[in-house]
């Protein structure tokens, strides 16, 4: 710093130093002074002429604090007006130069003389006369008679004291005169106490009740310049009736605007009084300057200049933002008010709330606390006693800065109404919607018909990935056009697509086609190809034929399939593009057009005329006429009346019904001086008063319109362009040079429901960014229903100043968010509520004797900044959206967007602050240099310590809620992580400003930053991250997605468009190109939208949107969450159909064409009786046939799913609650596609479940993990409708239970014995339990990680190759299924002993209980290194609006992921839920409860209909098996089953084998075979079989004995049959080989009582997992195999003892929980050793397992000694070891 700028300094300080005391003195003696000055005394008006390139004044700085408490109600408060005749150089700190010869004036000498000044106009006043107001039928026309007392003032209000001023009349909400109209509410009736209305001179000496004082008229824009406003600092201003004289100058004031005349003229009306007064340019405000002030401000009561808030400097004089035409910096004397105890004023609680920051700059703000709780806001801060004390005066408000014209030469009220609006062609679009198309069109462009790889005009198979075990082959067979027998052929599974073309080319004719390029590989049954250049073990499809051991089945397919392509006319038409056809329309047609306003308009101008010449005629007239035709505007407008319309029709009744004499004054021009002129004012006609006032109604009207056409599309537009605010955008003031304070101002709520009845109301205002709440809540006072105007309303005509948040500190992405509350005053009585009811429903505050419940009502939501970067300025209306939508999320919902009507609105004003307009700017970024990699700190230059907390806080991932200590590190360390991708959402969430400085060097951080992968750049689009070029950055990062991975998260993509600040965004961008580029892309997406919208289209001749299939869809509408985005997804809607070709377009539509008829048949289904249920599902199916024939459609399940026909016999209906229906679809190559259609169902929970668990499995696939996952499609089509795949072969494991009986679910064999039914053969079988074993893995973690509940047995399938999965997920997240009072989802998942059995392969525990436990836990491993994404998904669908997901959801899913868990810890917790799922009782007691009821809903239905035997699942012919040549029984064996029973030995010889096989027949089987043989073929005569009902048991020798000969006799008479009966498919069916009868089949032994393994007698192994983290040496038992056995021959009881040796005293002895009668356990349990690394190396891991004897001593079962000086102790190492013996 120079010489120059310390002496500056010194000098600046020591001016400071000497003025702090004198300037306190001085401000508490003219407050003494005005506490006994005479009330009535008011001051002279002056008023001028501004300049017209002057513009309109911008906004002031901050309004007025209420007066201190121990100050009078009746002291007027501190003006802030400038003194009218002081000069540049009347600071009373002069900081012109350091330097400056010029002696120092007197500080104080110019507020001495100005006080002299003041002193002598006030004496002049004196003479002047007061009128009182003309009286008409003492009826007023807006009283509100929702406030207890009468009137006591009578006063002018402010706005409209211009040349000339009002005549004398009450405000509204005053009772004044009106003639009594019949819709008006009766007066309320003054009570006797009342004074006499008067004038008062100076009405702001009063104390007025708060009531009262909000009641002023909004200026209009056409009054030349506005009246002059006093404030200071405070966070709320009230519009008093007058504002207040201008007794003392406010020299921290730039500028200053001229007093309202509010004093009536003298009774001569030929007298003129003129009164000449001068000003000082105000140079910095029309410079664009941010200049604040240029003196001290006396008084100054600013809370931003407290001292929680000075600048970082602590300097006493702040020199903030300088102009740059170099003018002087700003100078506030903050501290006098922290520390002066004459000045200080303790801050109100009743009027702000302060944020949870303190001083320091890291404010005590969890960025995460819109998913983890509603800790902001949603509280309701603490009111005081209402009506004990009188309200304090609201001081005056800000001007209205809209633009001003000239004040007599361009006066707008002399045009008529008519001509002020003009009919235009296109509607008024905004500059979003018109970046919007641009970027539509831009989109467009870049995709042209002729490009294949963009346009392939065909579906491609969906990709996945994954690894296959090596050498893998498949067998496929490939069907092609000559011939209709395929060519089949085995290929290893890492074949390329071209080499398969090849084969099948090479096998037919030599000339078909010589270009191989020609052919195209397509799945058969399906519309969907495989793209050269490509793997056949990339595809989906590939994939599941391996995972069921189906043969791989495709079609050759010859030219290309371009049915989805677009053409050269879609180019054409998609380049002429207008919003038109982009723009969704705005409900029904709008109420106000160009014909029928044009018709109100005249008849308002005609009534207005017709007043005027009877008022020349008769002296009076009624304004009825005028009220009805301005009543008529209004209702057309959507039933808004604002207060300034109000306030003129008041003016005009009184105006029109005034009797007495004529107080109107007609201003002339005497003399003009420069800038200013000389005033004359001159008496008026009673003419002139109706003419003026009916002008000012003619602003009032006019003003409504420019409202109503601000957010609406009409087909007119206002013809006076000075309503546009701002004049000159082009020249806006940059936003970081305006230092003054956000201020708005909260009119009134209009369009109230009826269902509001409380006692009052509140707003609490707040601005966000993104989720986070910038400084302080501030809130109004209450208030109540009004009925005094056309239509009840709530008034508020509050301004609010955020003085803690100027607008130069706003950030680009700001928006402010009012909050409406109403409040109920509870009696003494009901102080302690009911204990059931809902705490968030109800916030009681109890201030001694009153007690308020408080309920939130709804808010609303503006933009600070649009989508140019303007400062939103000028009045809004703005809708109340309902509290389902969440506020705390951005953005603010277009304005033109609105709630299902009826809905409630609220105008508000936010002031000019420069008349050019105020535009967002990056700041200066010229200034910024750019940063590279080079310039910033590498992260080894941080010490250890600070290394691995950094690591510690970014391996916990992006949804830890870090402290406040750990967000300030991570921030201060910000330039160290740059190579981190994992702390980029860490530094953006720790970020603590988003505007100068700071974004600039986030931005320049962010360019630079190592780039996180594509799925966890999902991350930067949650609500969180607003700021637009993290969001670009996101987008981008999301482009390098395949297809097929952006068709798995595109359910998040479009509910993260909600959270993008404008239409046009990189997100949106994103979407429509990858749409384009990829059908099956566009496909998702347009249902994904579709689903998202109250309304669907029905049709491509109809009107989008504008039918709706729901009865109830409105009623859906108000409580969906995701209301306020269905503008923006409409949008997007309509921009997707238009631009994405015409035969995708038909296609689409079409397929809604389908939906519409399910939905149809459905209802119809379910509204028959049930006799005619399969009548209407007939008829339905049959019309639906039709359709389909005549026009193919595909399936919304899938774009490749081509239908064209119904099999309408085989369809059929659930006799579920909903009645689902099930279609049989036939599709391409004639393949039945079964599907599922509900009505009353929301799936878009069970969409969202498939969707995660397909992201899961798709994880462990790329881990090289295959669980055998089987999943399916469910598409929600609307909120309560949708449609599900049908997996084929597959039955619920009630059904599978059942068939042991009702007990089943207590049983181990059913799923056993089912699989071997189906799965005959030795290898079917072990395939079909690894099957099991690996899908019930997958299942068991991914219900556990999702909560999934309800799960009995009947939400619980299994095919028949072994696949086990689950549906039906309308409960979880821990949403428990109950019975009464009981939980009935107990376990962590379904996990029963039947199932283990499977596993096991018997009884016992083997080796294959140990992979599955390993399965999953390494499942859960994998999972849990992708956290992130996996909570990506759940946080981006919290707003949704899908039942269940809310913010609580992302919490739920991480607490299960275990984060703070090493893979160790993770894998011994999840076994840990392993065992506690297997030992729980809840389970099968839950089946069992499930089988009850659902015997008891439809009965004992036995499924066996058909022919096949009940233990064969499938039908066999003689083709498939041989021709029998005899059948031989050659006797019985016993077995168990376990109960003891006989079974019959079949020798089979069958035609062509030489080896006879021998089967195994029950008797029962025997007589099922019979029954069916009488049952089909009732006339052969074959021998019959007894029932098989014996006295006694039936299970003896003797009885087996007996029916050995009726078994014999019964074969020889069947093949001595006809063929048509021996060798029937139920006689083959029947001697098909099973499982059992194969004499090496584990069923069989295991009834022999044999083990399935080996028992083993040797010494067996161990299996530990060894790692040293954190100080903590870890060390996981997981399994011991081939134990051996007790001495007794019994398996042992095990258990693990471990020591560290060498330790003589044991201290380090460690031991597992026993596991009873196990050979194979496992453990999976962590023992922990808390010593430092260098003793852990020194010593060795003493591990022995030991048999547990209750009785007898413990014996050794052998041991192992690890050495860990051997071990990477950093890493785990998980390995087994060999058994030995060890010395003990």
């Amino acid at each position: 710093m120079s010489d120059y700028d310390l002496q500056f300094q010194a000098d600046l300080e020591k001016a400071q130093a000497l003025s702090l005391e004198s300037l306190a003195l001085e401000q508490f003696r003219r407050q003494k002074l005005l506490s006994s000055t005479d009330n009535g005394r008011e001051l002279g008006t002056v008023n001028y002429r501004r300049r017209e390139d002057e513009g309109p004044p911008p906004a002031l700085p901050p309004p007025p604090r209420k007066p201190p408490r121990g100050r009078s109600n009746s002291e007027t408060p501190r003006s802030s007006e400038a003194s009218p005749t002081r000069d540049e150089s009347s600071d009373l700190i002069s900081f012109a130069s350091p330097t400056s010869k010029a002696a120092p004036q007197d500080p104080h000498a110019s507020l001495k003389e100005y006080i002299d000044q003041i002193n002598k106009l006030g004496q002049k006043t004196e003479d002047l006369t007061e009128q009182s107001p003309v009286i008409m039928n003492n009826h007023p026309y807006n009283q509100r008679p929702g406030y207890p007392y009468a009137p006591q003032y009578n006063y002018n209000y402010p706005p409209y004291n211009v040349m000339p001023p009002y005549p004398s009349s009450a405000p509204y909400g005053m009772p004044s005169p009106m003639p009594n109209y019949s819709y008006y509410t009766p007066p309320i009736a003054a009570p006797p106490e009342t004074p006499p209305a008067y004038v008062p001179g100076n009405p702001a000496m009063y104390s007025v009740p708060y009531s009262q004082t909000r009641m002023s008229a909004p200026v209009t824009p056409n009054y030349g310049y506005p009246p002059a406003y006093n404030y200071n600092t405070t966070n709320m201003i009230s519009r008093p009736p007058m504002p207040i004289s201008n007794l003392y100058p406010q020299l921290s004031q730039a500028h200053a605007y001229p007093p309202n005349s509010n004093q009536p003229q003298n009774k001569s009306n030929d007298t003129t009084q003129t009164i000449v007064k001068t000003e000082p340019s105000r140079d910095s405000m029309d410079s664009n300057s941010s200049r604040k002030s240029s003196e001290v401000s006396i008084g100054s009561n600013e809370s931003n200049d407290t001292v929680g808030s000075l600048p970082k400097s602590m300097n006493l004089i702040d020199f903030g933002g300088r102009n740059p035409n170099g003018s002087q910096g700003s100078v506030r004397v903050s501290v006098l008010e922290a520390f002066d105890p004459l000045l200080t004023e303790q801050s109100n609680p009743e009027y702000a709330v302060g944020s949870e920051c303190s001083s320091s700059v890291y404010e005590e703000y969890d960025p995460l606390d819109f998913l983890y709780g509603e800790t902001e806001m949603r509280e309701t801060p603490v009111y005081g006693t209402v009506g004990k004390r009188e309200p304090a005066v609201m001081p005056s408000p800000p001007p209205k800065a809209m633009p001003s014209v000239p004040a007599v030469a361009l006066r707008s009220t002399t045009n008529k109404l008519y001509d002020s609006i003009v009919k235009i062609r296109t509607r008024n679009y905004d500059s979003e919607h018109k970046a919007f198309l641009k970027m539509a069109l831009d989109v467009r462009k870049k995709f042209v018909y002729t490009d294949e790889r963009t346009n392939p005009g065909h579906v491609i198979a969906a990709r996945s990935g994954g690894k296959y075990p090596p050498n893998t082959s498949i067998k496929i067979l490939v069907h092609h056009a000559h011939s209709d027998e395929p060519i089949t052929f085995t290929s290893d599974v890492e074949s390329k697509v071209e080499h398969v073309i090849l084969t099948v080319v090479c096998s037919l004719d030599e000339d078909i086609r010589e270009d191989m390029s020609g052919y195209m590989l397509r799945v058969r049954g399906a519309k969907e190809y495989l793209t050269p250049g490509s793997s056949l073990s990339e595809y989906d499809y590939i994939r599941e034929c391996v995972r069921l051991e189906k043969d791989v089945t495709l079609c050759l397919h010859e030219g290309r399939d371009s049915t989805l392509a677009r053409t050269e006319r879609d180019d054409a038409k998609d380049s002429h593009l207008t919003l038109d056809d982009l723009f969704p329309a705005q409900g029904a047609t709008p109420m106000l057009s160009f014909d029928n306003l044009s018709i109100l308009l005249e008849t308002l101008e005609g009534e207005l005329s017709r007043a005027i010449g009877v008022t020349s005629a008769e002296g009076s007239c009624s304004p009825k006429a005028v009220f009805q035709a301005v009543k008529a505007i209004c209702a057309l407008a959507g039933g808004v009346e604002t207060l300034h319309v109000t306030h003129t029709l008041n003016a005009f009744a009184q105006a029109c019904t005034a009797q007495g004499a004529n107080n109107v004054v007609r201003p002339e021009i005497e003399r003009e001086q420069g800038a200013y002129c000389s005033v004359s004012l001159a008496a008026g006609s009673r003419r002139d008063c109706v003419s003026l006032q009916g002008g000012r109604v003619r602003d009032a009207v006019r003003a409504l319109l420019a409202l109503y056409t601000r957010t609406r599309l009409l087909d007119f537009r206002l013809a006076d362009a000075h309503y546009q605010a701002p004049a000159n955008p082009a020249k806006a003031v940059p936003a970081h040079t305006i230092s003054e304070t956000t201020l708005f101002c909260i009119e009134a709520v209009h369009c109230l429901p009826l269902c509001w009845s409380h006692d009052e109301y509140m707003f609490h205002a707040q601005i966000y960014h993104g989720t986070r709440p910038l400084k302080t809540l501030r809130f109004t006072q209450a208030s109540k229903i009004e009925c005094g105007g056309f239509y009840p309303r709530i008034i508020f005509d509050t301004w609010l100043n955020l003085e803690d948040l100027p607008v130069n500190t706003l950030p680009r992405e700001s928006r402010l968010v009012l909050t409406l509350h109403g409040r109920t005053q509870r009696t003494i009585d009901s102080q302690h509520p009911n204990e059931n009811s809902p705490p968030s429903s109800q916030e009681a505050e109890d201030s001694g004797d009153v007690l308020y419940e408080q309920v939130e009502l709804g808010w609303a939501a503006l933009q600070l900044f649009d989508f140019d970067g303007m400062l939103s300025s000028g009045n809004y209306v703005l809708p109340l959206w309902p509290t389902s939508c969440d506020r705390r999320t951005g953005p603010a919902p277009h304005p033109m967007h609105t709630p299902t009507t009826p809905y409630p609105v609220v105008n508000i004003e936010i002031p000019l602050y420069a008349h050019t307009g105020v535009k967002w700017t990056s700041g200066e970024e010229d200034k910024q240099k750019n940063i590279s990699l080079k310039d910033l700190p590498s992260f080894d230059s941080l010490d250890g310590h600070t290394q691995s907390q950094l690591l510690h806080l970014i391996e916990q991932g992006a949804y830890q809620r870090m402290p406040t200590e750990c967000r300030e590190v991570m921030w201060e360390k910000r330039q160290y992580l740059v190579q981190i991708p994992g702390a980029l959402p860490l530094v953006l969430l720790a970020a603590t400003n988003w505007y100068g400085d700071h974004r600039e060097q986030l931005i320049g951080l962010l360019r630079l930053w190592e780039k996180p992968s594509p799925l966890n750049a999902m991350h930067l689009l949650l609500p969180c991250f607003p700021d637009v070029a993290v969001r670009e950055t996101a987008a981008k990062l999301l482009n390098e997605m395949s297809d097929d991975d952006l068709c798995r998260v595109l359910p998040q993509l479009t509910q993260a468009l909600r959270h993008e600040t404008y239409e046009p965004s990189p997100l949106a961008e994103l979407l429509l190109s990858r749409a384009l580029a990829a059908p099956a892309v566009a496909h998702r997406l347009f249902w994904l939208l579709v689903h998202s919208l109250p309304n669907i289209p029905q049709a491509p001749h109809q009107e989008f949107l504008g039918i709706n299939l729901e009865d109830n869809a409105s009623e859906n509408a108000e409580t969906d969450a995701s209301m306020s985005a269905s503008w923006r997804y409409t949008l997007m809607l309509r921009a997707l159909l238009v631009i994405c070709g015409e035969n995708l377009n038909k296609t689409l539509l079409r397929q809604q064409l389908l939906v519409k008829s399910l939905c149809e048949m459905a209802v119809s289904v379910k509204c028959a009786k049930e006799c005619a249920r399969g009548r209407a599902l007939c008829a339905g199916g049959t019309a639906l046939a039709g359709a389909l024939r005549a026009q193919p459609t595909a399936l919304p399940l899938a774009l490749h799913k081509y239908v064209h026909d119904l099999d309408v016999k085989s369809c059929t209906y659930f006799s579920s609650n909903t009645l689902p229906l099930k279609i049989n679809f036939i599709g391409t190559d004639n393949a039945v596609i079964p599907a599922m259609f509900k009505v009353g169902d929301d799936l878009r929970q069970d969409a969202l479940v498939l969707q995660v668990i397909k992201i899961m499995d798709t994880l462990w696939l790329k881990a090289g993990l295959d669980l055998r996952m089987v999943t399916f499609q469910a598409l929600p089509t609307s909120n309560s409708k949708g449609m599900i795949e049908i997996v084929t072969e597959a039955e619920t494991l009630r059904a599978i239970q059942t068939e042991w009986g009702l007990t089943g679910s207590f049983k181990d064999k059913p799923i056993a014995e089912w699989l071997a039914k189906h799965n005959p053969s030795e290898l079917e079988y072990q395939r079909a339990r690894d099957n099991f074993t690996a899908s019930c893995a997958g299942y068991s973690v991914a219900t556990y990680l999702l909560g999934i509940c309800d799960r009995h047995n009947d939400n619980i399938m299994l095919k028949t190759s072994g696949h086990l999965f689950h549906i039906d997920f309308g409960k979880f997240l821990g949403d428990a299924q109950m019975f009464g009072n009981f939980k009935r989802d107990r376990a962590p998942f379904v996990l029963t002993h039947d199932m283990v059995y499977v596993i096991n392969g018997g009884e016992r525990p083997t080796q294959r209980f140990q992979h599955f436990v390993e399965l999953c836990c390494m499942a859960f491993n994998i999972v849990r290194a992708h956290h992130d994404h996996i909570l990506d998904l759940f946080a981006l669908m919290s707003l949704s609006g899908v039942p269940g997901v809310t913010s609580a959801a992302v919490s739920y899913v991480r607490a299960a992921l275990l984060p703070a868990a090493s893979k160790a810890e993770a894998a011994a917790a999840f076994a840990r839920l392993i065992h506690s799922s297997l030992k729980s009782k809840f389970t099968p007691i839950n089946f069992f409860l499930h089988n009850l009821a659902q015997l008891r809903a439809s009965g004992d239905q036995s499924s066996n209909t058909s022919e096949l035997l009940s233990f064969m699942p499938r039908t066999y012919s003689m083709t498939q098996e041989g021709r029998l040549v005899s059948v031989e029984c050659l006797g019985y064996e016993k077995r168990y089953d376990p109960e003891k029973h006989y079974v019959y030995a079949l020798r089979i010889y069958r035609l062509g084998q030489a080896t006879p096989s021998v089967l195994y027949r029950s008797y029962k089987h025997f007589t099922e075979l019979y029954q069916k043989i009488c049952l089909h073929f009732p006339l052969a005569k074959v021998h019959s079989l007894p029932s098989g009902l014996h006295v006694g048991r039936s299970n003896t020798r003797q009885v087996a004995e007996r029916r050995f000969g009726d078994v014999r006799a019964f074969l020889t008479s069947l093949f001595n049959l006809a063929d048509e009966i021996a060798h029937s498919d139920l006689v083959y069916t029947f001697f098909h080989p099973l499982l059992r009868d194969q004499q090496d089949v584990e069923p069989q032994r295991l009834r022999k009582g044999e083990s399935t393994e080996p028992e083993s007698s040797g010494s067996g192994s161990l299996k530990v997992s060894v790692q040293y983290a954190g100080g903590v040496l870890s060390v996981l038992i997981l399994h011991a195999q081939s134990l051996a056995l007790t001495p007794q021959g019994a398996p042992p009881n095990p258990y693990v003892k471990v020591y560290l040796v060498p330790d003589p005293t044991k201290e380090t002895k460690r031991k597992t929980r026993v596991l009873k009668r196990n050979s194979h356990p496992s453990f999976m349990e962590m023992l922990e050793y808390r010593l430092p690394i260098e003793a852990v190396k020194n010593r060795s891991l003493q591990a022995t397992v030991w048999h547990y004897d209750s009785l007898q001593e413990n014996q050794f079962l052998g041991g192992v000694v690890i050495p860990l000086s051997s071990l990477p102790l950093r890493q785990e190492t998980v390995a087994w070891y060999p058994l030995e013996y060890i010395p003990r």
